[in-house]
C-alpha cells in the first residue's frame, strides 16, 4: 500500500500525469487484455465502419 500512495503523489505532482494508470503487474495484465479485446473487436468490426465513408 505504501508503494501505491508514493506512486500516486509522484505522478499528482508531474507536469503530465497519466489519465490512466494501471497499478501493479496484475492491473497491467489486465489492462494490456483489455486493450487487446477492444483492438480486436475494432478490427472485427473494419469492414462496416469503411461503410460510411
Amino acid at each position: 500500500m505504501k508503494k501505491t500512495v508514493a506512486l500516486f503523489e509522484k505522478i499528482a505532482g508531474s507536469e503530465n500525469p497519466p489519465l490512466h494508470l494501471s497499478v501493479g503487474k496484475e492491473g497491467y495484465d489486465l489492462a494490456i487484455l483489455n486493450l487487446e479485446n477492444l483492438l480486436k473487436q475494432y478490427q472485427d468490426n473494419f469492414e462496416l465502419t469503411k461503410q460510411t465513408d
